[in-house]
């Protein structure tokens, strides 16, 4: 099978398919619509739906090869749990001689928004703080960015109540974590977003490495 065209972010561009077969794009996980890729008589296939965290990214050429040549398509679809980059490492935390948080990775996860003040990751940093950046893939290089500007080494950790913890950076902001079991009995710390706060609640307990 062979797929010429692409779809990224929001903006659908069309595509050809040569093939006799069907071809599902199943959704991910949770609401939203589907992308479809359907048969025609003439074994064209059209896009008839999207959603911005599907991506189909067109082959590139082989180095040295005689532009003939070009390498196997790839497909990227964005999941919600689908880790997009490690930003530091969360510290052990100890409040009163009580271990809080072992330590382990804090991620960038792709995420979800499901509306103000709810959801994680960079679809949700996006939706709720990123309305300069309509561009999905500028988007994702500045959300990261802004990530990556309050927690960084140094920054005071602070501890309320439940599986999350507050990473403030003083005058940059605060961005909040939520420790996730990584299958291998430890923790990662998914990033749920980053905002600037009026104030920062609970106790300090550590600081990002």
């Amino acid at each position: 099978m062979h797929v010429l065209g692409t779809l990224v972010g929001c903006h659908t561009v069309p595509v050809e398919v040569v093939s006799t077969a069907r071809l599902y794009a199943n959704r991910c996980s949770g609401v939203g619509r589907r992308v479809c890729f359907f048969e025609k008589g003439t074994g064209e296939m059209d896009v008839v739906n999207r959603k911005n965290k599907w991506k189909v990214i067109l082959p590139e050429k082989q180095p040295g090869s005689d532009g003939n040549q070009q390498a196997e398509k790839q497909e990227r679809v964005w999941t919600p749990n689908q880790e997009l980059c490690r930003i530091a490492v969360f510290p052990d935390c100890y409040l009163r001689n009580t271990e809080l948080f072992s330590s382990g990775p804090i991620v960038l996860r792709y995420g979800r928004h499901l509306g103000p003040n709810r959801g994680f990751g960079f679809e949700h940093i996006w939706k709720e703080h990123g309305g300069a950046y309509p561009d999905h893939d500028e988007a994702m290089e500045k959300v990261e960015a802004r990530v990556r500007e309050v927690i960084r080494p140094g920054a005071e950790i602070f501890y309320e109540a439940g599986s999350r913890a507050a990473i403030f950076s003083s005058i940059r902001g605060m961005a909040i974590v939520e420790r996730k079991p990584d299958g291998n009995n430890a923790s990662i710390y998914s990033v749920v977003t980053v905002y600037k706060p009026r104030k920062v609640n609970g106790s300090r307990v550590g600081a990002v490495e």
